[in-house]
This record gives C-alpha cells, sequence and structure tokens, in this order.
C-alpha cells in the first residue's frame, strides 16, 4: 500500500494479515466485522456512529456529541425537529436512553436515529455507555460502547463522512476548489463530538451566538 506495507487477503476478502516498517516493525490483522441483524426494535451493535464523520464501531463517544443510531422498527414514520429549536427527549413516541439518561433527538426513522450525548455523561467513571431505544413503549436492545473525553468529526460537503469537509467562506459561500479560501481568511467548520464546553448548555439546546460564546474546554 501506500505505507509500503504488504497485505495479503484471505477468506473471500474477509481477512487480511500486514506487515510492514514504517518506523515501526508492524504485524496487523484484520476482520470484517460481522452482518448484525434482529426482529422488532432492534439496535445495531455496530450502528452507532459520528454524525458527522461517520466513524464506524469502536469509536467512543463523548458528551455532547451528535450520533446517528442504525437499526430496524426503531419508529414508526420519520419525523424531523424543526430547525432553531431545542431537540426534544421524546419525538413521535420514541425516546432513547444512555446510562438511563434520555437523549436529546434530532429526527427518527424506522431504520435510523440522530441523537445528541447527554452532558450528564461527563460525570460517568465507568467509560462505558449503554444505549437504549424506546419506540412508543417497545424497548431495543442494549447497545454498549465506550466513552471519551472528545471525538472530533467535521462534517462533510457531501454528508457521507468523505470527501471536502463542509466549510463557509466569512461570507457563508461554501468553500470549493472554484471557490477556494484565501490566505488570512477566517472560515467557518461544522464539527461536533469536542465534549464538553464552557459557558455550559443545556442539553439539546441551541448554543449561544452572541458572546459569550461557549468554547470547547479540551481544544
Amino acid at each position: 500500500d501506500l505505507n509500503g506495507y504488504r497485505l495479503q487477503f484471505g477468506v473471500d476478502g474477509q481477512a487480511f494479515v500486514s506487515i510492514g516498517k514504517n518506523g515501526y516493525d508492524s504485524l496487523m490483522i484484520g476482520l470484517h466485522a460481522p452482518s448484525f441483524s434482529g426482529s422488532g426494535d432492534y439496535l445495531n451493535p455496530i450502528g452507532v456512529v459520528n454524525a458527522a464523520s461517520l466513524q464506524p464501531v469502536t469509536a467512543s463517544v463523548a458528551p455532547g456529541e451528535l450520533l446517528v443510531l442504525f437499526g430496524t422498527g426503531l419508529a414508526s414514520s420519520t419525523v424531523i425537529t424543526q430547525g432553531g429549536q431545542a431537540f426534544p427527549t421524546s419525538l413521535n413516541n420514541v425516546t432513547v436512553t444512555m446510562n438511563g439518561i434520555n437523549c436529546p433527538i434530532y429526527y427518527v426513522s424506522g431504520t435510523q436515529i440522530a441523537v445528541s450525548a447527554p452532558w450528564e455523561l461527563a460525570s460517568n467513571q465507568t467509560a462505558l455507555i449503554d444505549i437504549q431505544v424506546n419506540n412508543n413503549g417497545t424497548k431495543s436492545n442494549v447497545v454498549q460502547v465506550y466513552q471519551t473525553d472528545a471525538a472530533p468529526g467535521s462534517f462533510s460537503a457531501g454528508a457521507n463522512g468523505i470527501g471536502y469537509a463542509a466549510a463557509t467562506h466569512g461570507d457563508g459561500s461554501i468553500i470549493t476548489a472554484a471557490n477556494p479560501v484565501q490566505p488570512g481568511e477566517t472560515i467557518a467548520l461544522y464539527l461536533t463530538g469536542l465534549g464538553t464546553v464552557t459557558p455550559t448548555v443545556a442539553d439539546g439546546a441551541v448554543g449561544p451566538s452572541t458572546p459569550p460564546l461557549s468554547t470547547s474546554d479540551l481544544f
């Protein structure tokens, strides 16, 4: 590959072994994640991802991070929270909890839900988060993920987690190859997963747009 590693694939591409010396003698083994499915209200164990980067399972979750949860039977229909308003903790008779704490919900549908991880998770001492969906009284399976202080993800222009970042010039126009950034220019990036902020913001609430602005405690 481009880093000078030699790879051998097997089992119809479901596994690989890699050796190389890009600064360190390395031996790496990779296995394709299994496919999961279930009946009823089912939350996919590998379907908890950063809403911006779509960084896959094993990536930890940070307080305040916007997440997308994938599964089946998660809601009876698609409903989206109106823009500019605080996210509710119940939408279309659907609730989501993390360690028993209700999550603010951006949208729900039968196969995916977007939620914000509660700020209260910052006081969690176990480094583990149990996630469960309740669809009109019927609860899904519990999915457990790791927790971290920050898990930054940048929203992409293609809304698929890859390619150019969704970034704008000072006048609000989109930055593209044909409309590039100029030296010394201030630009805006759209991120999630930066962890706790000061001053604090209520769960699901719209952050302040005038000073004092909330800033990340870690960056």
